[in-house]
């Protein structure tokens, strides 16, 4: 058998108020990471798989263990407002990885 690698990545991104300032740099940070995360992927022709949570008042998955050459930009999906739930958003990204199946391949974390 032909041993895939497979790397997740997760992104866990303030946007609570005191960021409203940074929106474009958290923005441009972001979507460049993931375009340099994608070059990687298809240099070393391995998987990288993103998850990314967004925390203020509440954490929220807005994306879970998907492939980096499919992710759109943070753009439409980053507005800061509301408190910072930093440890919720931390604990919340650890427990949904824990669940991630690695049955097959080579998984790094």
């Amino acid at each position: 058998m032909i041993q895939n690698y497979i790397n997740h990545i997760v992104f866990v991104i303030d946007k609570s108020g005191s960021m409203q300032s940074l929106s474009q740099q958290v923005v441009k940070v972001f979507d460049n990471q993931i375009a340099h995360l994608a070059r990687r992927s298809r240099e070393l022709d391995q998987e990288t798989r993103i998850s990314v949570y967004l925390f203020a008042d509440q954490v929220e998955c807005l994306i879970y263990d998907k492939d980096c050459l499919r992710l759109p930009s943070l753009a439409s999906h980053y507005r800061a407002n509301g408190q910072t739930a930093l440890i919720d958003g931390s604990m919340k990204a650890i427990q949904d990885l824990e669940k991630t199946a690695v049955l097959y391949g080579d998984h790094a974390f």
